[in-house]
């Protein structure tokens, strides 16, 4: 169990001891199910998975499980029937936790967040923080960091594991749910572009009680994969109005699902997808459908060894800044809470720019995914970031999957610049 973990569980311990509703929500494979049997476990309670369960049956479920608690009283009817026996029960000097998972349909969440009583605590996995208003506190698991992540992988390689990272993100429910066996390559295949696999419907899991229009959705969110791409090449690539795509790329931005980044020195912007999983399916599995739904996986697996290596080069950008956010608020590197931030320029890129005015410094971050070592050439465009502007202290940060000539190491002891590979990563992070 991580730290992290044992925080979510205290939280959420403090709050049912004080509370007769408490509701988690968070995006898919984030813990609320671990979380949610993790209490039932620890107190003693019950736990009910309402996933397959239509709203009529949820009844006889919570009845099955508390019915011979509520003396006297026959089975209710109705939900609301039986929250009302239970808030007319006198309290009895016990309580039960009920835990129950994969809540789907709003009104039952509404009818819950209506207990009152002192026997029963309900703790109710949700869909959708819309469900309940403010009838109840509703706790929002966020991913986990990078570090905690990083260490929770059965991989034994830091490259693997930041490869896994690139497609699992910070949640622990799909880093859990992708197994097999063999390389990490192999695993992709088996839990992504398999059919039936747990990823393989993933968005449609996702994305498709939220959405109409989905294969609408799904060309705009396939026109941007890996990348950062700029409005007017989207619709150049679904070929779609821009009054239309604005429409969309709108509504895909208030639900999270993108993310419109901004260079620091200014520009037009662009917009990437923000979950790891969602940019590696639109990148990989929805392009190859046709394959997958015929099984062939010979083409499949061409396909992702060809192409993985650029996808790594896309997101490493993400990772390194993922990276750095840890490193800098562990080591306290910069004061908590210093924005991070990008800049491009043409082909140029700075992966990391913070400005820490607190303690006056600025970290400039420049991340490589290749089997080549990073060189001079590949820094040069930044020299004036570092050596020019303003006089607070430059921090320099380069990362590299192979390492770093000699030149350049010899020029990062003598300016001070922080280097880092994979290795370096896991030493840091305390994972090897």
């Amino acid at each position: 169990m991580t730290s992290i973990q044992d925080t979510r569980i205290s939280q959420v311990l403090r709050l049912v001891s004080q509370n007769p509703v408490v509701f988690i929500y968070g995006e898919e494979g984030v813990g609320k199910t671990y979380l949610a049997k993790k209490i039932a476990e620890m107190l003693g309670g019950v736990y009910i998975n309402c996933r397959f369960i239509i709203k009529s049956r949820i009844l006889d479920a919570l009845w099955d499980k508390i019915g011979h608690r509520v003396r006297g009283a026959s089975r209710p009817s109705t939900l609301t029937h039986l929250v009302e026996v239970l808030n007319s029960m006198e309290e009895g000097g016990w309580r039960v936790i009920v835990s129950m998972d994969n809540i789907s349909v709003k009104s039952v969440a509404e009818e819950i967040s209506r207990y009152r009583g002192k026997n029963f605590a309900f703790l109710a996995v949700i869909d959708s923080p819309d469900f309940v208003g403010n009838y109840a506190p509703v706790v929002h698991l966020d991913p986990l960091r990078i570090s905690s992540s990083l260490k929770i992988m059965r991989w034994r390689s830091m490259v693997a594991r930041l490869e896994n990272y690139a497609v699992c993100g910070g949640y622990p429910g799909r880093i859990k749910a992708f197994h097999g066996g063999g390389t990490l390559l192999d695993s992709i295949l088996n839990n992504f572009m398999t059919k039936r696999a747990y990823f393989y419907d993933f968005p449609r899991r996702v994305l498709g009680k939220k959405l109409r229009e989905l294969s609408t959705y799904f060309d705009i969110l396939s026109a941007i994969g890996a990348e950062s791409v700029e409005f007017s090449k989207i619709c150049d690539r679904v070929y779609i109005g821009k009054s239309s795509a604005i429409k969309y790329l709108n509504t895909l931005v208030r639900m999270g699902v993108v993310r419109r980044e901004k260079s620091i020195g200014g520009g037009r912007g662009a917009y990437k997808i923000s979950d790891f999983s969602l940019r590696f399916w639109f990148s990989f599995v929805y392009p190859n459908i046709g394959a997958i739904e015929s099984g062939d996986r010979g083409y499949c697996s061409k396909y992702l060894k060809r192409n993985f290596p650029k996808y790594m080069a896309l997101v490493i950008s993400d990772i390194f800044r993922e990276i750095m956010r840890d490193i800098a608020e562990n080591t306290g590197l910069l004061s908590p809470g210093t924005p991070f931030g990008l800049w491009w320029e043409g082909e140029d890129r700075i992966d990391v720019i913070a400005y820490d005015k607190k303690k006056r410094r600025v970290l400039l971050g420049i991340a490589k995914w290749s089997d080549k070592k990073m060189t001079m050439r590949d820094i040069s465009f930044i020299y004036s970031f570092i050596f020019g502007g303003k006089k607070s202290r430059k921090i320099v940060a380069l990362f590299s999957r192979a390492g770093f000539d000699s030149a350049l190491i010899s020029l990062a002891k003598q300016e001070g610049f922080l280097l880092y590979t994979p290795l370096s990563v896991a030493r840091v992070f305390k994972i090897m």
